[in-house]
């Protein structure tokens, strides 16, 4: 396993939302997001930023303009992934978890993480 994948795939199993998330399927996942940014007891920076980010994804406007190499789909890579953490980091765990567990979600009762990133090795 490449060390870059590993040390997400030990972030992810330290963060029983996260794992919570990645192991629900895609049509369940758009399900939670859509909880979470409904949810009175979530920032509301979290619950505004999460359909601005959308909004910004779909849009035609860019910083960067799609149309140059690379550089045109990174700015949106970085957008994403900086939305993803502070939205991590404004919603408490015990509320993902919650949601998670109503769309489903069932935690492993052994120390192996019910997630999957794919083929990581």
């Amino acid at each position: 396993m490449a060390f870059g994948m590993k040390k997400i795939k030990q972030r992810i199993d330290a963060n029983p939302a996260a794992a919570a998330f990645l192991a629900l399927p895609w049509r369940r996942r758009a399900r939670l997001a859509g909880r979470l940014v409904r949810d009175r007891r979530v920032h509301p920076l979290a619950r505004i930023g999460f359909p601005l980010l959308i909004l910004y994804l779909l849009s035609p406007i860019d910083l960067i303009p799609d149309f140059i190499p690379v550089l045109g789909y990174v700015d949106d890579l970085l957008i994403l992934l900086l939305a993803l953490w502070v939205f991590s980091k404004l919603v408490p765990q015990e509320i993902v978890l919650g949601h998670a567990r109503e769309l489903g979600y069932e935690p492993e009762s052994n120390d192996e993480p019910n997630h999957q990133l794919g083929e990581l090795e």
